[in-house]
């Protein structure tokens, strides 16, 4: 899927990166200021990528000490309020973050003068991928062949 290849590409950008710094300041003793710059930009799109990511794989980490104790249709209630208090956390944060990230347009990067929309932004397309994912896994939780599957 795209959305995985995209996450490996960042993740094998932070490790080239990452040891083009420590090449340059240790072998060469000439750091280049512009890595440690784009390593912080990276690793921040990871963490919202991969956020969504795993909201797809549905592994953030969660309690489920009486989980196994619910009957099937309770399991997926659950599920299904878990999935709309994300939804709602979405609602209040990506407005806000949305705006910030058009704000930070004018904003450049101290050393690579990147516009600072391209970092920002990473908030806002993380949050809306989580919701698209939350919002598949209601209408899996719904639909009639789930149902079935519990009998």
């Amino acid at each position: 899927m795209l959305e995985d290849q995209i996450g490996i590409f960042l993740v094998y950008m932070l490790i080239a990166l990452t040891c083009a710094q420590v090449f340059s300041r240790y072998v060469l003793n000439y750091p280049l200021g512009w890595t440690e710059e784009l390593v912080r930009y990276v690793f921040i799109w990871s963490i919202f990528w991969g956020a969504a990511i795993v909201m797809r794989h549905r592994e953030h980490v969660s309690v489920e000490l009486f989980h196994k104790f619910l009957s099937p249709a309770a399991r997926r209630a659950l599920n299904i309020f878990n999935n709309l208090c994300i939804l709602v956390f979405l609602g209040f944060i990506l407005p806000p973050a949305v705006r910030y990230a058009i704000y930070a347009h004018r904003l450049k990067a101290v050393v690579t003068e990147v516009p600072m929309f391209f970092v920002y932004i990473s908030l806002p397309m993380g949050g809306l991928l989580m919701a698209i994912h939350c919002l598949l896994d209601i209408r899996e939780q719904i639909s009639p062949s789930c149902h079935r599957a519990d009998t």
